[in-house]
């Protein structure tokens, strides 16, 4: 525990541009720069992964993928697809559901898209939370925003 506390603490420092304001999502080569630009998944696995801390940065970097992917939206299904989980990760109930949304409208056959929508509603709409080594579940269910 004491590895991976250290690694985020790690992250959370080095990997945070002060001047952009944003999470930086890798470095260029061979000069190291650090990138802040939005870059779909690369963008979004940092607060997928859980790894920033709750705070003010953290809501600033989803709203900033939140904007950017609206301004751009990817025209595969698949880069869709993460985004509910991103979302009600962060118990941004409102965008995780934009998002599911979206997915089930789209009935697209992408392999992974109906094991994204049965997950969704079973972690997000549900908020089905199982606890193995508690053999406990815990549910907080959420109800979509009225469309």
């Amino acid at each position: 525990m004491a590895k991976a506390n250290n690694l985020r603490d790690t992250f959370n420092t080095l990997w945070y541009s002060q001047q952009d304001k944003l999470f930086v999502s890798g470095f260029t080569y061979p000069s190291y720069d650090p990138v802040t630009e939005f870059s779909y998944e690369t963008s979004w696995f940092i607060p997928l992964k859980e790894i920033p801390l709750a705070g003010k940065r953290a809501t600033d970097y989803l709203d900033f993928i939140y904007n950017s992917f609206n301004a751009s939206p990817s025209t595969n299904i698949e880069g869709w697809s993460y985004l509910p989980d991103v979302y009600y990760t962060w118990n941004d109930n409102e965008r995780g559901w934009y998002y599911l949304k979206h997915i089930m409208d789209s009935r697209s056959y992408y392999p992974e898209i109906s094991f994204v929508i049965i997950s969704a509603i079973a972690t997000g709409l549900m908020g089905i939370v199982p606890d193995a080594p508690l053999h406990a579940v815990a549910t907080m269910p959420v109800y979509p925003p009225i469309l």
